[in-house]
């Protein structure tokens, strides 16, 4: 299924208001500075400005800082996770 340019924005301005707040409150920044009601989460800038992977696998580093629920809500706003 192909998504036109309104569905991917809408989809991902829903994605942003449904976690907001919880990443806010796990990360300790806002979810604003890596967000674009188009493309979505920038991973990139998240990594290089707040988790700081030394070992290129983040999702180990953010394990360790931020738990398993860090985790789950960056897989979430990547669309892999409920």
């Amino acid at each position: 299924m192909i998504l036109s340019m309104r569905d991917i924005v809408f989809r991902n301005k829903k994605i942003y208001h449904d976690l907001h707040r919880e990443f806010r409150s796990i990360f300790d920044v806002g979810l604003i500075d890596y967000w674009d009601d188009f493309t979505g989460f920038d991973i990139t800038k998240f990594d290089d400005e707040v988790i700081k992977s030394l070992d290129g696998i983040m999702a180990d580093t953010v394990k360790e800082k931020y738990g398993d629920i860090g985790v789950t809500i960056i897989e979430r706003l990547l669309g892999k996770g409920k």
